[in-house]
């Protein structure tokens, strides 16, 4: 008798003229076929597979209530000694009570792990648009596009492209609506990319990020824009700009519209090498400053320096003479790479010796001409 239903209701959906609709309503139909069983919707509209569900009764029914399950289409097995529960499905949900305008819904995706039985929730649309990537059991996405990572061992998100160009993401922002557009304007955030956490009862508002912005009223010709970049501090929940790359390139640190290459508003630290020594007399024919950009030579004695190893044009490297110490800056030496050596001048702008000496407390300024390949002295104090 069940599969006289199941024949009929496949007539019915190739046979317009024998029937308009056909309701099914037994406990359920089975087929118990060896090979392939295969159910077919075929029609000259539109196959429909349609779950309604139903509160109160047939002849009495109420409207459909939040959390109603209105269809699920699930994939089960046989392991072994008995057959399964739902390994995979896909499922459609009631999110409010219905009437005749409020009729929201979600859709879920299930898939059950390797060597686990449990159906989990993989992806999830709800019934704002915004769709969730991963395990969404006990919460719903909260962004428009959202992934959840279970666990360390995740790859997270990755963009493959081939042939040589690069993976992208774009942010694209203009005024106007989808249907018409209007130009972004001056302060228009064209993309952002945010930190946020979870403060112990809730997750936060962005804490770092980076925004791209708009750098004046776009048209086809000017298209001007700039990057900023935002922390908060400890202690804090106040996230604020505290670097910024203008169009022209201009870096600002604590200053967000830098008039010059690098403004900085605040203190600047650099790095400094110590060299400290016990001894009448130490050689540097090639100094080493581990990637430092201020030198410090502790004695007592004195320092005989021929060279500074890692010129780059436009470098600039200070050294500074401690209490103890005695400098001296040789113009040439046979053991110093030739591209490491110093250049100095006196007075009138002649060298008028090939040996500079400098005692304690001075400080020394040296730029790297990359023409003459050479250390030129800038400054002394």
């Amino acid at each position: 008798m069940k599969k006289l239903i199941l024949a009929l209701a496949i007539v019915c959906a190739n046979v317009a003229s024998f029937c308009q609709s056909i309701l099914i309503r037994p406990n359920r139909i089975e087929t118990d076929y060896t090979q392939y069983e295969n159910v077919f919707l075929r029609s000259t509209a539109i196959p429909n597979l349609i779950g309604v569900k139903i509160n109160g009764s047939h002849a009495n029914p109420s409207a459909t209530e939040s959390g109603n399950l209105l269809l699920s289409v699930e994939g089960r097995g046989y392991a072994g000694g008995s057959f399964t529960g739902i390994q995979g499905a896909i499922r459609f949900k009631a999110t409010q009570n219905w009437n005749d305008n409020n009729r929201g819904t979600q859709a879920e995706i299930f898939t059950t792990q390797n060597n686990t039985t449990l159906a989990l929730s993989r992806l999830f649309v709800n019934h704002d648009g915004k769709v969730g990537i991963g395990n969404y059991l006990t919460t719903v996405p909260d962004h428009q596009l959202e992934v959840q990572q279970p666990n360390d061992s995740d790859r997270g998100i990755a963009i493959y492209r081939y042939g040589g160009d690069a993976p992208a993401i774009f942010g694209i922002g203009a005024r106007g609506s989808t249907i018409t557009p209007t130009p972004t304007l001056q302060d228009d955030i064209l993309a952002r990319f945010g930190a946020k956490g979870y403060n112990g009862t809730g997750y936060t508002s962005s804490r770092a990020r980076i925004e791209m912005v708009a750098n004046q009223n776009w048209t086809d010709v000017n298209n001007g824009a700039k990057i900023n970049f935002y922390t908060t501090e400890n202690n804090s929940i106040n996230t604020t700009n505290k670097m910024t790359i203008q169009g022209n390139g201009n870096v600002g640190i604590g200053d967000d519209s830098p008039s010059s290459t690098l403004t900085l508003n605040g203190d600047l630290e650099l790095a400094i090498e110590t060299k400290s020594f016990n001894t009448n007399d130490i050689t540097f024919d090639n100094l080493d400053r581990n990637g430092k950009s201020v030198i410090r030579f502790d004695g007592p004695g004195t320092v005989h320096l021929k060279g500074i190893a890692g010129g780059v044009d436009g470098r600039v490297v200070y050294i500074m003479v401690g209490r103890g110490a005695e400098l001296k800056i040789y113009l040439a030496s046979s053991s110093t790479n030739s591209a490491n050596k110093l250049h100095f001048d006196i007075g009138g702008g002649f060298i008028i010796d090939t040996v500079q000496q400098y005692r304690g407390m001075t400080g020394l300024m040296f730029i790297y001409d990359g023409i003459d390949q050479a250390w030129q002295l800038m400054d002394r104090k």
